[in-house]
């Protein structure tokens, strides 16, 4: 097999889950530090500086009192692959999202597509996200995948705005998946979705 067919031949996304951090032993957030602090991932943080285990868990510890911040770790075919980070702005009805992978990337698409329930379970209008200038990628995916307008600039940002629900959400019905969330409250604990979902008469 060619690097090229290799390359195009990726394993299809049949299901994703996402974990509240408040459910992660300490050797699984310990393990999330790693994927934060390696250099392809932190250079592109708003704190771009090494985060010690030390800070790292005593942050931890105050998620299950903080209803302004939603820390998901990404499974992607039961495959520990990413982290997705939510800071709800109650009062304007505003999202600021975070995410990053360390495995199947090519995952953002369908991962952006269910984290718009979230958003919408959380009252949220709007999703507003600052990405550095050099994060070539994030840009053209908001832009292209999300339909982001660009809001101005904000020094090495560039400030990025859409509605919620974001506008591919219907898509999620043209190919089976099966998705989890695991204490996110205001979805439901469990809460488990199916796609294509099974119409109602």
């Amino acid at each position: 097999m060619s690097p090229l067919s290799h390359t195009l031949c990726k394993p299809r996304i049949e299901k994703l889950t996402f974990t509240n951090f408040t459910l992660l032993s300490e050797r699984e957030l310990l393990t999330v530090l790693e994927w934060r602090n390696r250099p392809g991932i932190r250079e592109h943080m708003t704190h771009a500086g090494v985060i010690t285990p030390e800070e790292h868990l005593s942050f931890c510890k105050t998620l299950p009192e903080r209803e302004d911040l939603l820390y998901l770790r990404i499974d992607v075919n039961g495959i520990p692959s990413g982290v997705s980070s939510s800071r709800f702005d109650f009062k304007h009805r505003i999202i600021e999202p975070g995410v990053y992978y360390v495995a199947f990337p090519y995952a953002a698409a369908k991962v952006g597509m269910v984290l718009s329930y979230v958003y919408e379970a959380y009252g949220m209008r709007e999703v507003r996200s600052a990405v550095k200038k050099d994060n070539v990628q994030a840009l053209l995916f908001n832009a292209l995948k999300t339909g982001s307008a660009v809001l101005g600039e904000n020094g090495d940002y560039v400030l990025l705005g859409t509605e919620v629900p974001l506008p591919y959400k219907s898509r999620l019905n043209l190919h089976p998946l099966h998705i989890e969330f695991h204490g996110v409250k205001r979805l439901g604990d469990p809460c488990i979705l199916n796609f294509p979902l099974k119409e109602t008469a």
